[in-house]
């Protein structure tokens, strides 16, 4: 159902403030006269995020705040009081970070990933640069801050670049596998030599 817009009131969500808290507000917010609740962003965002402008996944929504059950049930409650709900976002803007699944493609195939377009990124360089190191790449290399590293959690090599782990493209892996004296070795090659982006 459609109101017609006449006032809004924004909620800053984060630090204390989630869907339960603003459902303690909805009454409050009619007798305001307000016609709509107008959020903060609510979607998944980066850890520690304050304002969840740098979100994740528009799939889903902020856990820390209630996650889809929180947001289903404010929103009931401003239904209920005949109030509409404005959700903030910014849909070209997003966090880079090690959370947010369609980065992290790019990441990994470059411009053969499904989400290449997604962002605004040159593709006229072989390379995306990616500011993580404190010093120069020379030094860096030398002072051990460049790694590739296997993480248990996500069951992948990874490269590790300051502490910030980075994907690898599966692709690049063959030439290192080549080196290992395995007798699956073989068949781990022709794998990663093989390896293509998932279609979805």
């Amino acid at each position: 159902m459609s109101r017609p817009l006449i006032a809004t009131y924004r909620l800053q969500f984060r630090e204390g403030t989630g869907f339960s808290e603003a459902e303690g507000l909805v009454p409050y917010l009619k007798t305001l006269g307000a016609s709509h609740l107008y959020a903060s962003p609510v979607f998944a965002a980066s850890p520690g995020s304050t304002h969840g402008y740098d979100v994740v996944d528009y799939n889903r929504f902020e856990e820390e705040l209630g996650g889809d059950a929180g947001l289903g049930s404010l929103s009931d409650q401003l239904m209920k009081a005949d109030l509409g709900l404005i959700l903030d976002f910014v849909p070209n803007h997003m966090g880079v970070s090690q959370e947010n699944r369609w980065w992290e493609d790019v990441l990994r195939w470059g411009r053969e990933s499904r989400y290449a377009q997604t962002f605004d990124i040159s593709w006229d360089e072989e390379k995306i640069l990616i500011p993580t190191l404190g010093t120069p790449y020379g030094e860096a290399l030398r002072g051990g801050a460049l790694e590739v590293v296997y993480d248990e959690d996500r069951g992948e090599v990874r490269f590790s670049a300051n502490g910030y782990g980075l994907p690898v493209d599966p692709r690049t892996l063959s030439h290192v596998f080549s080196f290992v004296d395995h007798p699956e070795r073989d068949s781990l090659v022709r794998r990663f030599s093989a390896a293509v982006p998932a279609d979805g």
